[in-house]
């Protein structure tokens, strides 16, 4: 069924890594993979970005993080240089520095070793201009037109479980986890309402093993009973973790997890890089890393869709950068990158 395409890793089977799509089978049309979504809570599509494209983007993100801390730093450094040590400069300089934070990065995930990194989309007459004084990441236009004009299944399949090209573009943005970096709580990004209020989509930007943490999904989890389960006690949500199946995205570079946000998922550990040796063993065979299952950096792509449909709060803030329109539309997105 559809969910095979999505479903690698399950706990009941942890060593077997996803079986590689049929290329004689007839692909699904974006009517049958939203049927999916609407019923399994999230899908998995392969091969929407251009395995060439999703390695520049992963460079350009990761440069961009580097120059994004190396900025905050400075900031830091020129508020001390221009403080003194009393109480109300320390905390003016706690402000200005979390104001810097807050160029670039998300209050979401900012854990041991993750971040969630704004994107900007550059400049145009349809994007505020101050976004070029924090960067652009060249290559991300490019990916957007593949993901959602040259192939027009992810951007097909979304119409289609919305309702229609009218949702809005929510977040944009990277999520990037490092070596050591600890497994999340699983969790919804949304509480339970009956339309689903967004729709987000994972796109990695090399292949994602067992060891770097990939994302967990619990399918169907994104009904009101399930919701109520999980919210009623604590014995309850873990007695529902621990009964629930639940699929692990290894997903190869390009590949997309398309998730509606009520479904429940968390993103796993990403080892330590110095357990690579120790751990490798011939049964690693789902590692294409040929790292023996070690930690690495890992970096998504993501973006979400807000359903104007879904009329109660969302329940959490977008990671958007403030220069892009809150209104921006997937038919204007789609125009804007073509």
């Amino acid at each position: 069924g559809m969910l095979d395409e999505i479903t690698m890793t399950t706990k009941k089977n942890k060593k077997k890594a996803t079986a590689k799509p049929d290329k004689k089978a007839k692909a699904a049309s974006p009517r049958m993979i939203a049927r999916a979504l609407t019923q399994e809570g999230v899908v998995r599509l392969n091969n929407v970005l251009s395995s060439t494209t999703a390695a520049t983007l992963r460079r350009e993100i990761l440069e961009r993080r580097s120059d994004a801390f190396a900025a905050v730093v400075s900031a830091q450094q020129q508020q001390q240089q221009q403080g003194d040590s009393s109480t109300n400069s320390n905390n003016n300089n706690n402000k200005k520095d979390s104001q810097e934070w807050r160029k670039y990065f998300a209050d979401v995930l900012l854990k041991k070793g993750r971040c969630d990194m704004f994107l900007p989309l550059g400049a145009d007459d349809t994007t505020d201009n101050d976004e070029e004084d924090q960067g652009t990441v060249p290559t991300l236009r490019n990916a957007l037109n593949e993901l959602l004009v040259s192939s027009n299944t992810l951007s097909n399949t979304l119409i289609a479980a919305a309702g229609g090209d009218d949702i809005i573009l929510y977040e944009l943005s990277s999520l990037i986890s490092e070596p050591g970096s600890p497994r999340q709580p699983v969790h919804p990004d949304n509480p339970y309402q009956d339309i689903p209020p967004l729709f987000t989509v994972f796109i990695a930007l090399q292949d994602v093993t067992i060891g770097m943490g990939p994302t967990s999904f619990i399918p169907r989890s994104h009904s009101k009973e399930a919701h109520d389960e999980y919210n009623e006690s604590v014995p309850k949500r873990d007695e529902l973790l621990r009964t629930s199946r639940s699929v692990v995205a290894l997903l190869g570079a390009g590949d997309v997890s398309l998730f509606d946000s009520r479904t429940m998922h968390c993103g796993g550990a990403n080892l330590e890089e110095a357990r690579v040796s120790s751990s490798s063993t011939t049964e690693d065979e789902g590692s294409d890393s040929g790292e023996g299952g070690g930690g690495a950096t890992r970096v998504l792509l993501y973006m979400s869709f807000r359903n104007p449909r879904a009329k109660e709060p969302i329940g959490n803030v977008g990671s958007l950068m403030p220069g892009i329109p809150r209104d921006l539309t997937l038919r204007e997105l789609t125009k804007l990158v073509s």
